[in-house]
C-alpha cells in the first residue's frame, strides 16, 4: 500500500511538472507572437516577469481547461496589426476556440493552423489576410464554426474543407474565392448555414447541393450567371434562407420555386431574370421575405400574393412590372416593408390596401399610379414611419388624415399632381423628420402649424403654387436642416424669426416674388447652400452672411441688391460656386475676394463694381468658369488667371480694361473653351501664342483698341465654334490659315477693322458657318467662287470695302439685303445689285493670281524639306525613347484588368502605338487622349489616356473598390455602348482600352457633306433608338446607376453597320470616386443641361437633356442652334420640315410617322426644368412602340408648337 501511495505521488509531481512546463510552453508561444505584433497595446498583460506563475490562464483574451492549458484565445476587436506567421499553433494541444475577428491582421493565413487538431471554432473574420485558404484547414476534423469573413483572400476555395464534416457553420464571404473542384468537393453532412457572398464564383457549387441539413444559404454579389438551378435547390428540404441577390442570373424564375415549402427568405434581386413573376410564388406560404428588385420582368404582380399572410417584407423595386396594383394585395396582412417604386404600376391605390394595418415603410415611387390618396388609406396606416409616394401622378388634395399618421419621420409625396391647401393638421406630425411636397400644384399659404414639426430637418416645398408670405411660426422648427421653398409664389419681406434656424444648411428661396431687404444679422453658422436668385430683394447683402465660413453655394443673381460685397465672403474659403449677377452690387472689389481653393464657378456680371482684378484669382486653383462682364472693372488683366489649370470660361466683357492680352492666358496646356474680352481699352497686337489654345471654341475681342495683323497662328484654333474681332484696329491681310477653323458655325465676324488686300478662298472651307461679317474694312478684289460651298450661311454682310465683280452663286449672297452689300462695286443677280457686264479681271487683279501661283510652288517645296528633315528627327527621337521606356517601366507590361476573348498584353499596346506616339492619336477629349493600337494579329483597339495631375495613391481598401468598380465597367455589355476590354496604369496616367468603332464619331460625319448625305432618315432614327436604348440601361439597369455626364456628338460613335455605340461611360464616376456633385465643369459646350449653371448635382436628367440635343443635331444635321433660338424666342410657328437636315430626302411613308414621334421626344428632352424630362427608359419605350402612335396632319404642316402639345 505505501509502495502505491508512493507512486501515485509521485505521478502527481510529474503530472504537475509537466502540466507546469506546458502551461510554461504555451505562455512563451503568446509572447513570442506578441513581440511579433506592430500594436499589441490591450495585452499589456501579457508579461511574464510581473507574475509569481508562468500560467497565461489570466491574461487577457486567454481561457484555460481544469488542466491549467490554454483552450480558447479571444481577442475580438483589439487593435491587433501585424501577421499570424509566429503564432505557434502547435503549442496549443488543447486549443477549441481562436476569435481574432475585427483586426488589422495581414499576410497570409500559415499552413501551421492544421497543428490545432482540437479546434471547434476559428473565426479570423475582417483582417486583411490574403492568399489563397491555407488546404491543412481541413485538417481540423473537429471544427463546427468557422468565419474567414471579409479578407482578401485569393484563388479556389480548397476541397479539404469537405473534410470538416461535423462543420455547421461556414463562412467565406467578402474574399476574392473562385468555384472550388466539384470533383474532389465533397458534400458537407452536417453545414446549416453557408456563406458565400462577395465574392468571384460563377456558378452555384455543386457541392451545395449536397449538403443535406442546409438551411441558410447566401451567395449573393458573385457572378453567377445563367438560369437559376432550381431542380437542384428543390434538393434542399429543410432550406429557409436563400439569396441570391446581385449576380447575373437570367431567364424565367423556374415554376420548381413552389417546391421549397420551408422557406421564408427568398432574395433573387439585381439580377437579369425576364418574364412574369410566377403564380407559384404563392405556394411559397412561409415566406416572410421576397425581393425580386432590379430585375428585368414584365407584366403583374400576381394574384396569388394574397396567400403570402406571413410576408412582412417586399421589395419589387425597379422590377419592370407594368400593370396595377392588384387588390390581393390586401391580404398580405402582416406586411411592414413594401418597395414597389421605380417600376410602371399605374392605376390608384387599391383600398384593399387599409387592411395592412401593420405596414410601416410603404414606398411606390417613380411609377404612373393616378388618382387620390384615399383618406381611408391613411386613417389605418397608423404605424406608418415611411411613406414614399413621389414622381407618380397621383392628384387631388393631401387630405387632414394625414396628421393621424403620429409616428411618420419621412413623408415624400414630391413631383405628383396634388392641388389644393397644405393642411393644417401636417402640424400633428410632431415626429415628422422629412417632409418634401416640391413639384406639385399646391396652394395657398404655407400653414403656420409647421412651426410645430419640431424634430423636422427637411421641408421641401419647391415648385408649387404657394403664396402669401412666409409664416414667422418658420422660426420655431429648430432642428431644419434643408429648408427649399424656390419656385413658388411667395411674397413679401423674409420673417425675422428666419435669423432662428441655427441648423440650417441649406436654404433656397428662389425664384419667388420676396421684396425688401435679407434681415441684417443673417448669417448661420452651419449655412453651407444659400439661394434668393430671382426674386425682388433689395437692400444690401447681409455682412455676417459667411460667418461661420462653411458656404459652399451662394446665389443671389437676378434681384436689386445694392452695395458692397460682405466683408465675410473675403474668408469664406469653402465657396464653391457664387452667383452675383444682374444687380446692382458696388464698391471696390480690389481686395474684396480672397483665395477661394474650391471654387468652381463665380459670376459678379451686370453690377456697377469697380476697382481692379486681384492676382489672388490665380490661387484659386479649381476655377472652372470666371465672369465679370458688363461692370466698371479697370486697370490690367492679372497675367496669374494663366496659372488657373481649370479655367474654361473667362468672361472679363464690358469694363473699362487696358494694357495688352498677358501671355499667360494663352499657355498650351489652357483648357479655355470660352474667352470673351470685348467692349475694353485692351491695346497692342493679337498674340500669335492664341494659337495654343485649341481647344477654344468661343472667342471674343471686339470693341477694343486691338491693331496689328490678325496672327497666323488664329487658325492652330481648330475647336473655335465663333470668332469675333470686330470694331478693333486689326490691318493688313486675312490670313489664309482662318480657312482651317472648320468648326465655326453661329458666327464669324472681322468687322470695322482696316483689314486689306482679297477674301481668301480658304472661307470656303467653312461649310458649317451661318454668319459671315467683313464689312467696313478695306478688302479688294472679287468674291473668290469658293464661298459657293458656304452651304450653312444664312446671312452674309460685305459692306463698305472695295470689292467688284460678281457675287457667289449661294443663297446668302442672293439674297443679302442692300445694307449687306453697299459700299462695293459689285454685281449679279441679286435685286438690289445690277446685272454683271462680263467685264474682266483688272491688271492688278491677274498679277495677283500669277504671284499666288508663284507661292502655291514654291512654298510646298519649301515645307517638303523642313518635313523631311523633322521627320528624321522624330524618327530617332521616337525609337530611342521607346527603348529607353521599355527599360524603366518593364513591370507595367501587363493589364491590372482584362475582358476579351483574346488575351493581350499592355506593352502589345504601347509596342503597337510607338509608346503612345502622337501619329497614333485619334482623338482628344476633356480628361485626355485617344490612340489607335494595330496590333500584329489584326486585332485593333481604341486605348483613352487619363491624365493625373499627381500620382495615384489608394489605400488597400480603396484600390479593392476602384479595381471592383473597374471589372464591374468591363462587365457591361450593351449592343450600343463601346466595350470596355481592359484597364491599366503607367506613371501619371491611367490607360482604358475599349473596342475599335470603325465609322468614327457622329459629329464628324455630319459635318462632312458627303458622309452625312449616307446618313438616310432610317439610319439616324435607328441611331437614336440605340442611344435611348443604351442611356436607358445606364440609367435603369446598371447597379448603382451610370450618369454619363457628357452625351454629345463626339462621344458617339458608328460601326461599320452604322449601329451607334457610347464612348467614355462611367469614367467620370470612376475619377470622381462615385460623387455626383460638381467640382469642374463638365460636358460639352451646348450639350449641358443648364440647370448645372445653377445647381450642383448631376443627375440622369442632365443626360436626358443631352440626349436630347443629340436627336435634334440628327434630324437638323448640325448643331440645332436655329430650333434653340426659335424656343427661347417663343416662335412656335416655325415648322419642322425647316429645320430639317436639306442634305437628304424629305422622309416619307412611316419614317415620317417615328421622325415626328422623335422630334416631340427631343423637344421635351431639353425641356428647361429637369423634372418634367422624361426618363431615357420612358423615351426608350416610346420609340419602341411607335407603331400604335399615329399623325394626323402632313409633315408640311407640323409646327414646333405641335409638337410641344403631343
Amino acid at each position: 500500500m505505501k509502495k502505491v501511495f508512493q507512486l501515485t505521488l509521485l505521478s502527481l509531481i510529474l503530472l504537475a511538472i509537466l502540466a507546469d512546463f506546458s502551461s510554461q510552453k504555451e505562455a512563451e508561444a503568446l509572447i513570442n507572437w506578441m513581440n511579433s505584433l506592430n500594436s499589441n497595446s490591450s495585452l499589456l498583460s501579457w508579461n511574464l516577469s510581473n507574475t509569481s506563475s508562468s500560467t497565461p490562464c489570466k491574461w487577457t483574451g486567454i481561457t484555460c481547461g481544469e488542466d491549467g492549458s490554454v483552450i480558447e484565445i479571444n481577442l475580438p476587436s483589439s487593435g491587433l496589426d501585424g501577421t499570424l506567421s509566429r503564432f505557434d499553433f502547435s503549442a496549443f494541444p488543447n486549443l477549441t476556440s481562436l476569435n481574432l475577428n475585427l483586426n488589422n491582421l495581414v499576410g497570409e493565413i500559415p499552413s501551421g493552423i492544421g497543428n490545432a487538431t482540437k479546434l471547434k471554432m476559428l473565426d479570423l473574420s475582417s483582417n486583411n489576410f490574403t492568399n489563397p485558404i491555407p488546404s491543412e484547414i481541413g485538417n481540423l476534423l473537429d471544427l463546427q464554426v468557422l468565419r474567414l469573413y471579409n479578407n482578401s483572400l485569393l484563388k479556389q476555395m480548397p476541397f479539404q474543407l469537405s473534410n470538416l464534416q461535423k462543420l455547421w457553420l461556414l463562412d467565406v464571404g467578402a474574399n476574392y474565392l473562385e468555384n472550388p473542384d466539384p470533383a474532389q468537393f465533397k458534400g458537407m453532412a452536417s453545414i446549416t448555414e453557408l456563406w458565400l457572398t462577395y465574392n468571384f464564383f460563377t456558378e452555384v457549387p455543386l457541392f451545395v447541393f449536397r449538403c443535406p441539413k442546409l438551411m441558410f444559404l447566401d451567395l449573393s454579389n458573385n457572378i453567377i450567371t445563367g438560369q437559376i438551378p432550381m431542380h437542384s435547390f428543390v434538393s434542399l428540404k429543410n432550406l429557409t434562407y436563400l439569396n441570391l441577390t446581385n449576380n447575373q442570373f437570367e431567364g424565367l424564375i423556374p415554376s420548381e420555386i413552389q417546391n421549397l415549402l420551408n422557406l421564408k427568405h427568398l432574395k433573387l434581386g439585381q439580377n437579369k431574370l425576364n418574364g412574369t413573376i410566377p403564380e407559384e410564388i404563392g405556394f411559397l406560404s412561409n415566406l416572410e421575405e421576397l425581393e425580386l428588385h432590379e430585375n428585368l420582368f414584365h407584366g403583374p404582380i400576381p394574384s396569388s400574393i394574397k396567400n403570402l399572410r406571413k410576408l412582412e417584407s417586399l421589395n419589387l423595386k425597379n422590377a419592370g412590372l407594368n400593370s396595377s396594383i392588384p387588390d390581393e394585395i390586401g391580404s398580405c396582412i402582416s406586411l411592414t416593408y413594401i418597395d414597389m417604386s421605380g417600376n410602371n404600376l399605374t392605376g390608384a391605390l387599391p383600398l384593399s390596401m387599409a387592411s395592412l394595418t401593420k405596414i410601416r415603410e410603404l414606398g411606390i415611387s417613380d411609377n404612373h399610379l393616378s388618382g387620390e390618396l384615399h383618406p381611408f388609406l391613411l386613417s389605418n396606416w397608423s404605424k406608418l414611419i415611411s411613406l414614399q409616394l413621389q414622381m407618380n401622378d397621383l392628384s387631388g388634395t393631401l387630405s387632414p388624415e394625414v396628421g393621424s399618421l403620429h409616428n411618420l419621420t419621412l413623408l415624400f409625396l414630391y413631383q405628383n399632381k396634388f392641388s389644393g391647401l397644405i393642411p393644417l393638421e401636417i402640424g400633428n406630425l410632431l415626429n415628422l423628420e422629412n417632409l418634401e411636397l416640391s413639384n406639385n400644384f399646391f396652394n395657398g399659404s404655407i400653414p403656420p402649424t409647421i412651426g410645430k414639426l419640431h424634430k423636422l430637418t427637411t421641408l421641401g416645398l419647391a415648385s408649387n403654387q404657394l403664396s402669401g408670405v412666409i409664416p414667422s411660426e418658420i422660426g420655431d422648427m429648430e432642428s431644419i436642416e434643408v429648408l427649399d421653398l424656390s419656385e413658388n409664389k411667395l411674397a413679401g419681406t423674409l420673417p425675422s424669426s428666419i435669423t432662428q434656424l441655427a441648423n440650417i444648411n441649406l436654404l433656397y428661396l428662389s425664384f419667388n416674388n420676396f421684396s425688401g431687404s435679407i434681415p441684417e444679422d443673417f448669417g448661420p453658422i452651419l449655412l453651407r447652400n444659400l439661394s434668393f436668385a430671382g426674386n425682388r430683394f433689395s437692400g444690401k447683402l447681409p455682412p455676417g452672411i459667411c460667418k461661420g465660413g462653411n458656404l459652399i453655394y451662394l446665389a443671389a443673381s437676378e434681384n436689386n441688391l445694392e452695395g458692397p460685397i460682405p466683408d465675410s465672403l473675403r474668408n469664406c474659403t469653402k465657396l464653391n460656386r457664387v452667383l452675383l449677377g444682374k444687380n446692382f452690387l458696388s464698391g471696390d472689389i480690389t481686395n474684396a475676394f480672397g483665395i477661394y481653393p474650391d471654387l468652381d464657378f463665380i459670376d459678379l456680371g451686370d453690377n456697377q463694381l469697380s476697382g481692379m482684378l486681384s492676382r489672388n484669382w490665380g490661387e484659386c486653383k479649381n476655377l472652372g468658369s470666371f465672369s465679370i462682364a458688363v461692370n466698371r472693372v479697370k486697370g490690367n488683366i492679372p497675367p496669374e488667371f494663366g496659372k488657373l489649370p481649370k479655367l474654361q470660361t473667362l468672361d472679363l466683357s464690358d469694363n473699362n480694361l487696358t494694357g495688352n492680352i498677358p501671355l499667360e492666358l494663352l499657355s498650351s496646356s489652357s483648357i479655355l473653351l470660352k474667352l470673351n474680352l470685348s467692349n475694353n481699352k485692351l491695346s497692342g497686337q493679337v498674340p500669335a501664342e492664341i494659337g495654343e489654345l485649341s481647344r477654344l471654341q468661343f472667342l471674343d475681342l471686339s470693341a477694343n483698341n486691338l491693331s496689328g495683323p490678325i496672327p497666323k497662328r488664329l487658325g492652330n484654333c481648330q475647336a473655335l465654334i465663333s470668332l469675333k474681332l470686330a470694331m478693333n484696329k486689326l490691318d493688313g491681310h486675312i490670313p489664309n490659315e482662318l480657312g482651317n477653323l472648320v468648326s465655326l458655325q453661329p458666327l464669324l465676324d472681322l468687322s470695322y477693322n482696316s483689314l486689306s488686300g482679297e477674301m481668301i478662298p480658304e472661307l470656303g472651307k467653312l461649310t458649317a458657318l451661318e454668319v459671315l461679317n467683313l464689312s467696313h474694312n478695306q478688302l479688294s478684289g472679287t468674291i473668290p467662287s469658293a464661298l459657293e460651298q458656304l452651304v450653312s450661311l444664312q446671312l452674309v454682310d460685305l459692306s463698305y470695302n472695295k470689292l467688284e465683280g460678281p457675287i457667289v452663286d449661294q443663297e446668302a449672297f442672293l439674297k443679302a439685303p442692300a445694307e449687306a452689300l453697299v459700299g462695293n462695286a459689285l454685281c449679279g443677280e441679286n435685286a438690289y445689285l445690277s446685272p454683271c457686264n462680263g467685264h474682266t479681271l483688272s491688271e492688278n487683279h491677274k498679277k495677283n493670281r500669277r504671284w499666288k501661283l508663284m507661292i502655291s510652288i514654291f512654298i510646298p517645296l519649301a515645307a517638303l524639306i523642313i518635313l523631311l528633315v523633322f521627320l528624321g528627327i522624330f524618327i530617332f527621337h521616337r525609337y530611342y525613347k521607346v527603348d529607353q521606356d521599355d527599360k524603366s517601366v518593364s513591370e507595367y507590361n501587363s493589364f491590372f484588368t482584362w475582358n476579351h476573348w483574346k488575351k493581350v498584353e499592355f506593352k502589345d499596346i504601347r509596342i503597337a502605338t510607338e509608346n503612345f506616339s502622337d501619329k497614333y492619336c485619334i482623338g482628344e477629349g476633356g480628361q485626355g487622349s485617344v490612340y489607335k493600337a494595330v496590333l500584329p494579329s489584326g486585332e485593333i483597339f481604341a486605348v483613352k489616356r487619363l491624365h493625373q495631375d499627381e500620382e495615384m495613391k489608394l489605400s488597400k481598401s480603396q484600390m479593392k473598390n476602384f479595381m471592383s468598380e473597374i471589372q464591374a465597367l468591363t462587365n457591361i455589355r450593351h449592343r450600343n455602348i463601346v466595350k470596355m476590354c481592359g484597364f491599366s496604369r503607367l506613371d501619371r496616367s491611367m490607360f482604358f482600352t475599349y473596342e475599335f468603332v470603325e465609322r468614327g464619331s457622329l459629329e464628324k460625319l455630319l459635318q462632312d457633306d458627303e458622309k452625312a448625305k449616307i446618313l438616310t432618315w432610317d439610319i439616324r432614327l435607328t441611331i437614336i433608338k440605340g442611344l435611348a436604348n443604351a442611356l436607358s440601361y445606364l440609367h435603369h439597369d446598371c447597379t448603382p446607376s451610370i450618369v454619363h455626364r457628357d452625351i454629345s456628338g463626339n462621344n458617339v460613335l458608328l460601326d461599320d453597320e452604322f449601329e451607334p455605340k457610347i464612348c467614355d461611360f462611367g469614367v467620370a464616376r470612376l475619377l470622381t470616386d462615385g460623387e455626383a456633385t460638381l467640382t469642374a465643369p463638365v460636358g460639352s459646350y451646348g450639350y449641358t443641361a443648364p440647370e448645372l449653371a445653377f445647381t450642383m448635382k448631376v443627375t440622369e436628367k442632365c443626360d436626358v437633356y443631352s440626349f436630347g440635343i443629340v436627336a435634334l443635331q440628327l434630324l437638323a444635321g448640325k448643331y440645332p442652334h436655329e430650333l434653340l433660338s426659335c424656343l427661347e424666342s417663343r416662335n412656335f410657328d416655325k415648322q419642322l420640315i425647316d429645320v430639317l437636315d436639306t442634305r437628304i430626302d424629305s422622309p416619307a411613308g412611316s419614317t415620317v410617322q417615328l421622325l415626328v414621334l422623335v422630334a416631340s421626344l427631343a423637344l421635351k428632352c431639353i425641356d428647361k426644368d429637369p423634372k418634367c424630362r422624361p426618363t431615357m427608359q420612358q423615351v426608350s419605350g416610346e420609340v419602341l412602340s411607335y407603331a400604335r402612335w399615329s399623325i394626323t396632319a402632313p409633315l408640311n404642316f407640323i409646327t414646333l408648337q405641335n409638337l410641344l402639345d403631343m
